[in-house]
């Protein structure tokens, strides 16, 4: 390994180690005050309309989860529940769900990892082991 990128792996981890600090130091009910607003899905995997759906966590521990077609005019999905912060993952229950496309189904419970909250990004990781990425705002807001 060459000098210069000796010297920018340094730099490069030196620039992660305080964002992981502060991660780390992050209470539950700091990330919970974090989340609340909605936020869309950024995923960019070929096929997917996960960038036409959107998710809002409302403070009083309450959230929906809309899936909208691609045109943004109509509703594929909706879903709605139960959402709180516990050991830095996101619990959730869904307790409504109607629609065409059935992603939560009632009496679906998820805990994904909380892995940053930056502004209006958020990373979280699945259960199943995916990195779920988030951006702040409404989803058919760009198109």
């Amino acid at each position: 390994m060459s000098i210069a990128s000796t010297r920018l792996w340094f730099s490069l981890a030196l620039a992660i180690v305080p964002l992981v600090e502060a991660q780390a130091t992050t209470t539950d009910a700091e990330f919970a005050k974090l989340f609340v607003g909605t936020w869309r899905s950024t995923s960019s995997k070929e096929g997917s309309n996960a960038a036409f759906a959107s998710i809002t966590y409302v403070a009083d521990g309450s959230f929906k989860m809309i899936l909208y077609d691609e045109s943004c005019k109509g509703i594929r999905h909706e879903a709605a529940g139960t959402w709180q912060i516990k050991d830095k993952v996101l619990h959730t229950k869904t307790t409504r769900s109607v629609g065409s496309q059935q992603r939560l189904r009632a009496g679906t419970i998820t805990k994904d990892k909380v892995i940053s909250v930056e502004g209006d990004k958020m990373v979280l990781r699945s259960v199943a082991g995916g990195l779920l990425y988030r951006t702040k705002g409404e989803p058919c807001a760009q198109k």
